[in-house]
């Protein structure tokens, strides 16, 4: 098998993996006389009418041409063969991923004819099943795209809910004119990947770009993603100096008010307070471009600099924090039964909290951030160098750099949290392309991609052990202040420093073939990726300081280990006054005694360098059996290897391998020592990919295409390389101990012989004998499915597609995909239905949910045990609709709209092992109906006035109109006692969630769908579920409710440019802008929770709405955000 595979693999000449969607189009046809015989033998040539370079071929037996991966531009095509006039095509426009159809009809010459078309027509593409869908260059630049990141434009691909899902699976391979340009650690895009608060961390400039295409239903060539390949083509240096200069700004001047902000300053006007001004929104690019010849029809280039900036606010709410006056009450309540307050919780408020954020009174929302704004910058160059050797062989080398730094709020207001992150990234590509022959064409890609980027607290130095709170940290990256989460208030050590630096070497080698009636491309492909983490890597928490909770539920000096103390009382006379105790004075009851409910630490070295290698062959057969009837047979063949290094740093659970040094419990396979690799690769995975196109008999303006393929999905590096993954064990060089105890009292801990809350130098013992308390460490143990598979997804799609004269086209048809083997989480080591109720006392340290773990007497420390394997599924089937229009009176458009459903099974841990389908429903990303598109129009010039203030106007549009998405019901009680997720369920139904009005079982108020309403009831938010409607489930039962049973709010958004273009002299204009988002102001909300906690209805603040889609992240600058404007004065040339 291995020999047949090397022979496969030279005869193919492979190479590397990203050339997977051409970033490059072609021009292909049949020759024929008037009597529709065929011509072989004709000589087909084109011209690049920018750069003058010239391609050809001839067409062959059967009288088919093709010429393939051509540069994107304009073409000339000239066709000619003895006896015959030759036939001049002008304007033949190449776009990514798409074949120009072009067939030529010869008549008899008379004399020396030569027959001239011009094709700046929209024509349909009859030669291939692809879906593909491009923005052209002119529409790429003029379309307002709020924050001017290329990403915006996957919003627009038909079936996308977002820039990471198409027709309903996850996973977008982003390239860069067919080079790599994806993070492996999340496998979202490299550059332009949102950083903190999700705004890109660098930029490719939007005038570096020449065009956007991508793909949902590919041939052989794509792989990586089932979901869809995006690919930037970047402009090119031609004969002529071409380039720009611009400026763009937005500030808060025209903004309309954030509508929870205006909601708040009714509140405060009533109360004779004076309201908050608008949000501040300081948003700024600059940059200029600049192409043409360094030697004219040989040697160009292009370069592009790029510099973004912003300061915004992040909000004008209110928070919660541990004031002195709160403390106090704290205090007294804790008085009534003679307890005093332990003086490291005491000091812990004075060292993590600033002083002045603990002026307020006892009373929630006591402190309003004064300086709470992200801010960021972005350096960004492009450059390009295009090289014509001779006349048959192109060379292209590409280079981009990218390097920002941001700083946001991230779960804490407090600015000593603040999530600090950097970013840093190159792509660098060299491509050549050769023509072998008049029938063979060869195309090589070499590139590179890297990405960094490091995260840390704003303060790093802040340390909780000045105030005698000793964690027990270990040998990690341990700097800063742990996470204090006390229920209620804002928290605080929200990121610990980790970085990760990615590389993605790779090479592909393509080869096109015309014979006949065949056209073939085989290619393969190589990939290495090599990824170097320091901590968690990924920016998160990744409980490396530890993580501390304080609900509120252990009441007066409850022991060490202990379930509950005596309840706290629900009101107490506080300076004379009765009053009440709401859960956020107990909870900071709990912490001042020192008496957490949960508590973690993450103890050890999680620094990890991997690798990855990846392989891929294929050869694809496009066979025009008629000139009408096109078949396409692919076949890929994809061998992704497990992740590995050779430092013995990676294990999995595996219950047969016995004790040794490196995994002293036993149980704990090293990778490198005990097994090769932590799972078994298959190197059988075939993906058959088949479609046709069928121009309808009668009807040469209409087209039947379809096509049904396999894919392959390549998993996430972040799958493996965390604390829940192959890193997360107390085994092998670096063993980390993922270490939790239940109901603690911190302060005992820390006053023990041990004198630190987790040991420094952890060990799991085993069973603690006698102990009355649950102070017996468990771990969270990783595993993988010894088994795994890679994902594989089939895509299929049916569609009519119809010409409407010259220039337009409409299309309708199903796209449906089928998912397999997706990636998901089971617990091993997950107990029985209820086995985590009753009365049963604690025995040997562990709690009644431990003792009755599958695993608890081979491996009594084992909590659970999270193994990744490959069972999960889902389906999508969705009916489509396309508009396009190219050069209609002006008029260049492209709207869709597509119905569809998403459903399929729970990645996270399941409710109950042994019953899957408890967690199938609608998916995160199943949007039932969506409306979407762009235009932009030449505004015809007025006939009166004068024509410098009449003519040169143009107007640009994007507009995205869809429903909710999905929300799952959930609670925090876990009753039906499974090991779940150590306490997660979903919720039961005990009324109407959606309507109500008032009534015992409507929340105070009503529900209400819009910010006015909710104001005209006396309410500053949004109460979008009634929480009086859901439980949690009675013992024994899980909740009622479904996975994504609930939707959310819908969201709407036209954006709106007007530019007036002003000619300074001849080949240079300015360019003014004016770019309108959110043009109707209409109010885009992000999603509630929607949670329960207790048997009894008695959340009252879930399933609200208190922010705007973008308020969380992007407050003013994101996606349907309210009413904005920008300004903008570019320089063409």
């Amino acid at each position: 098998m291995r020999r047949l595979l090397l022979v496969v693999f030279v005869s193919l000449l492979a190479s590397v993996g990203v050339a997977q969607c051409t970033f490059r189009g072609g021009i292909s046809g049949i020759v024929t006389d008037t009597s529709g015989a065929v011509i072989p033998g004709a000589t087909i040539t084109v011209k690049n009418e920018a750069t003058a370079q010239t391609y050809g071929t001839v067409s062959s037996s059967a009288g088919t041409y093709s010429i393939q991966d051509l540069p994107l531009g304009d073409y000339t095509v000239t066709i000619a063969f003895p006896g015959f006039a030759s036939m001049k095509v002008d304007k033949v426009r190449v776009s990514a991923g798409s074949i120009f159809d072009l067939p030529a009809k010869m008549t008899v010459a008379q004399n020396t004819t030569v027959v001239e078309v011009d094709a700046a027509a929209l024509t349909l593409d009859t030669t291939t099943q692809v879906q593909t869908y491009t923005i052209p260059k002119e529409e790429v630049q003029n379309i307002p795209l709020n924050g001017r990141s290329f990403t915006a434009m996957v919003n627009l691909l038909p079936g996308a809910t977002g820039t990471s899902s198409v027709n309903g699976r996850a996973g977008i391979n982003y390239m860069i004119e067919g080079v790599d340009n994806n993070d492996p650690a999340n496998n979202g895009s490299a550059a332009n990947q949102g950083g903190v608060g999700g705004i890109p961390g660098t930029l490719i400039p939007i005038d570096a770009v020449e065009e956007f295409s991508a793909q949902t239903q590919g041939g052989a060539e794509s792989g990586k993603f089932a979901g869809a390949s995006v690919n930037l083509v970047i402009k090119s240096g031609t004969n002529q100096l071409h380039g720009s200069a611009y400026y763009y700004d937005r500030n808060e001047f025209f903004a309309a008010m954030n509508p929870f902000l205006r909601a708040t300053n009714i509140s405060r006007v009533n109360s004779g307070l004076a309201p908050y001004g608008k949000s501040k929104v300081r948003f700024h690019e600059f940059g200029g471009s600049l192409g043409g010849p360094i030697f004219k029809d040989k040697t160009f280039y292009f370069l592009t600099y790029e510099r973004q900036g912003y300061i915004l606010s992040q909000s004008t709410n209110t928070f919660t924090e541990p004031s002195t006056a709160y403390v106090a009450k704290a205090t007294a309540l804790l008085a009534t039964k003679n307890i005093s307050p332990s003086p490291i919780a005491l000091g812990l408020i004075n060292t993590l909290w600033q002083p002045s954020m603990l002026t307020g009174p006892a009373s929630a929302n006591n402190y309003l951030p004064t300086n709470a704004a992200q801010h960021g910058y972005s350096n960004n160059l492009m450059l390009k160098l295009d090289q014509s050797i001779n006349a048959k062989n192109k060379l292209s080398a590409r280079w981009y750099w990218g390097q920002g730094s941001q700083t946001a709020p991230k779960g804490s207001q407090n600015p000593w949290y603040y999530q600090v992150a950097g970013m840093h990234v190159h792509n660098i590509a060299v491509i050549l392309n050769s023509q072998v022959n008049a029938k063979i064409t060869n195309q090589i890609v070499a590139g590179v991609d890297y990405f960094n980027q490091p995260f840390s607290d704003a303060n790093p130095n802040v340390d909780a052990s000045k105030a005698g709170f000793i964690v027990g940290l270990g040998p990690g990256n341990v700097q800063g202040a742990p996470t204090l989460s006390i229920s209620g208030f804002d928290s605080t050590g929200q990121s610990p420093f980790s970085s990760r630096h990615d590389f993605s070497g790779h090479l592909s080698d393509i080869v096109s073939m015309s014979f006949g009636k065949h056209q073939i491309r085989t290619g393969g492909e190589y990939r290495r990726t090599q990824i170097y983490e320091v901590g968690n890597g990924a920016g998160g928490n990744g409980g490396t300081r530890g993580n501390f909770s304080f609900s509120g539920n252990r009441g007066f000096a409850a022991a060490n280990g202990a379930n509950v103390g005596t309840a706290y009382p629900s009101t107490f006379t506080y300076n004379g006054v009765s009053t009440a105790v709401d859960s956020s004075l107990r909870a900071l009851a709990d912490f001042l005694q020192l008496e957490s409910n949960t508590s973690t630490l993450v103890n050890g070295v999680m620094d990890r360098i991997a690798g990855v290698n990846n392989f891929n062959l294929y050869v694809q057969d496009g066979y025009q059996v008629t000139s009408s009837l096109n078949l396409t047979f692919g076949l890929r063949w994809d061998y992704l290897s497990p992740i590995g290094d050779d430092q013995k740093d990676l294990t999995v659970f595996r219950p047969n391998v016995a004790a040794s040094a490196l995994a002293p419990t036993g149980g704990l396979a090293v990778v490198g020592q005990d097994i090769s690799e932590p799972y078994k690769a298959s190197s059988l995975q075939l993906a058959p990919r088949v479609g046709f196109s069928w121009q309808l008999p009668g009807l040469s303006d209409t087209l039947l295409r379809g096509s049904f393929g396999l894919y392959y999905d390549t998993p996430s590096t972040n799958t493996w390389l965390s604390s829940n993954g192959l890193l997360g064990n107390p085994a092998g060089t670096k063993p980390l101990y993922n270490q939790s105890l239940t109901n603690p009292n911190l302060g005992e801990l820390i006053a023990s012989s041990q004198g630190s809350i987790f040991p420094t130098s952890p060990k799991l013992p085993g069973a603690c004998k006698g102990s009355t308390v649950a102070t017996c460490p468990v771990a969270s143990i990783a595993a993988v499915d010894p088994n795994f598979t890679t994902a594989n997804t089939a895509n299929y799609s049916l569609n009519v597609e119809k010409a409407l004269g010259k220039n337009m086209v409409a299309q309708v048809g199903y796209v449906g995909t089928q998912g397999k083997h997706l990636l998901n989480t089971y617990d091993l080591n997950q107990t029985q239905l209820g086995a985590g109720l009753g009365t049963t006392p604690i025995v040997n340290g562990f709690l009644p949910i431990q003792q009755k773990r599958p695993y608890i007497n081979a491996f009594p420390n084992f909590g659970q045990i999270r193994q990744v394997t490959s069972a999960g599924g889902e389906n999508f089937n969705s009916l489509q609709a396309l508009i396009k229009t190219r050069n209609w009176h002006g008029l260049i458009s492209e709207y869709s709209y597509t119905w569809s459903h998403n459903l399929g099974s729970n990645t996270a841990l399941p409710t109950d092992n042994t019953n899957p389908n408890l967690d199938y429903g609608n998916l995160a990303n199943d949007v039932r109906n969506q409306f979407k598109g762009f235009f932009t129009y030449d505004i015809p010039g007025l006939k009166r006035g004068p024509k410098w203030l009449t003519h040169d106007w143009q107007a640009s549009s994007l507009l995205w109109l869809r429903g909710g998405k999905p929300i799952t019901a959930s609670s925090s009680a876990n009753n039906s006692g499974l090991g779940l997720g150590e306490g997660a369920d979903r919720a039961s139904l005990s009324g109407n969630p959606l309507y109500c009005d008032s009534g015992a079982t409507c929340v105070s108020g009503g529900t209400s769908k819009s910010i006015d309403y909710a104001l005209s009831k006396g309410v500053p938010y949004i109460q979008w579920f009634n929480p009086l409607a859901i439980v949690s489930p009675a013992a024994l039962a899980v909740g009622t409710t479904r996975v994504g049973q609930f939707y959310g709010p819908g969201y709407a958004s036209v954006d709106l440019s007007i530019f007036k273009n002003v000619p300074l002299r001849e080949g240079i204009r300015a360019q003014f802008r004016g770019e309108m988002f959110n043009v109707f102001n209409r109010y885009n909300y992000s999603n509630p929770t929607f949670a329960a906690n207790s048997l009894t209805s008695n959340t009252q603040t879930t399933g609200q709405v208190t922010a705007t889609a973008g308020g969380s992240s992007a407050p003013g600058i994101g996606a349907g955000e309210p009413f904005n404007v920008q300004l903008a004065l570019k320089i063409l040339f």
